[in-house]
């Protein structure tokens, strides 16, 4: 097996943060409708905009959860602003592989990042959580106040 087919296929067996953000502060997704498959991405960034956490999910083929997973790792301790600045090439670079080995990996190849870059175009209200039903102590909600 090619050293980065074994690299996605490792990556799919034991992704990196697959699963739910404990306190996202970006969420968004894409879906790539050639091969079915589906990307959500979370980010927990810090008030300067550098990324501390990045979490994935969704349902796809082994290249694509790979990628993502990949992604996911390689987005923490950037800023939003290198994150913006990242392309397939730039990403298949980053990762190891060169931009003819990315392309030839599945038609999904580019939808981690696209889901990344919805991502980073939408971030989250933190009041949302306030509307949540949970617990109550009684009084108006931070957003009656406001």
């Amino acid at each position: 097996m090619n050293d980065w087919r074994q690299l996605l296929h490792d990556h799919y067996d034991d992704p990196y943060h697959r699963g739910a953000c404990d306190a996202p502060t970006h969420a968004g997704s894409a879906d790539c409708e050639d091969c079915q498959c589906q990307l959500d991405f979370e980010l927990c960034v810090d008030a300067s905009g550098k990324v501390l956490q990045a979490w994935f999910d969704g349902a796809g083929c082994e290249t694509c959860e790979a990628l993502a997973s990949l992604l996911a790792g390689y987005c923490e301790g950037l800023t939003l602003g290198e994150l913006r600045q990242l392309n397939v090439e730039r990403l298949g670079t980053r990762l190891g592989l060169t931009s003819e080995e990315l392309w030839n990996a599945a038609p999904c190849t580019s939808l981690p990042l696209m889901a990344l870059q919805a991502t980073l175009r939408s971030p989250l209200d933190p009041l949302d959580g306030d509307l949540a039903d949970g617990t109550s102590f009684g009084g108006p909600s931070l957003r009656e106040e406001c």
